[in-house]
C-alpha cells in the first residue's frame, strides 16, 4: 500500500509538470534563460526546399517563431488561430516563422492542404533548433524583437501580442 501511494504522488507530480503547459510556462523556475538575451541564429530548410537563415528571414522586423507538431491538439488550435490573426501580424510588420517538429515534409504538406493553411514552415529534424532555444514543449511561441532579443516565450498567442515588442 506504501509503494501505491507513492507512485500515485509520483504520478500526480509528473502530470502538474507536464500538463498544461501553458500554465508550466508561468512558474518562476521555468522562465525561459533566453528572455533578453540575443536569440540564437539558426539555418533549417523550408517546406519548398530553400534553406534560409534566422536573420535573413527576419529581416530587421519583430519576429515570432512558432514551435509546432501537427499531431499536437493544442498545436492546431494554435495553427487556426495562426491563421485568423496571419492579417494583423502581417500588419504589425511582424514576421511569423513556423518552425515544426521531427516530421517529414510530406506530412506537413499534407495537413496543410487539408486546412487551407498557407504558411511557409520550416523543419528542426533533429531538435537541434528548438534545444537552442530550450523549448519545454509545443506548442512555444518565441517573440524576438527587432534587435534580435527575445522579449518573451509563450505558450499561447494573446490578443495584444503585438505589445509584447514594445516592453521595454
Amino acid at each position: 500500500m506504501k509503494n501505491f501511494i507513492k507512485v500515485f504522488f509520483i504520478v500526480i507530480f509528473a502530470v502538474f509538470l507536464l500538463y498544461p503547459l501553458m500554465g508550466r510556462a508561468q512558474f518562476f523556475f521555468m522562465k525561459n534563460p533566453l528572455l533578453d538575451q540575443m536569440a540564437p541564429e539558426f539555418v533549417l530548410k523550408n517546406l519548398k526546399g530553400e534553406i534560409r537563415n534566422f536573420t535573413e528571414l527576419r529581416n530587421g522586423q519583430d519576429a515570432i517563431i512558432f514551435f509546432w507538431t501537427t499531431w499536437c491538439p493544442h498545436c492546431r488550435e494554435q495553427l487556426s488561430q495562426l491563421n485568423a490573426d496571419k492579417e494583423k501580424i502581417e500588419n504589425n510588420n511582424i514576421k511569423l516563422i513556423l518552425v515544426d517538429l521531427g516530421e517529414s515534409a510530406s506530412q506537413v504538406n499534407a495537413y496543410f492542404k487539408k486546412h487551407n493553411f498557407a504558411f511557409d514552415v520550416f523543419f528542426d529534424a533533429d531538435g537541434e533548433v528548438a534545444g537552442a532555444y530550450q523549448v519545454m514543449g509545443v506548442p512555444t511561441y518565441v517573440f524576438v524583437n527587432k534587435q534580435g532579443v527575445v522579449k518573451a516565450v509563450e505558450n499561447v498567442l494573446t490578443e495584444d501580442f503585438q505589445d509584447i515588442f514594445s516592453e521595454k
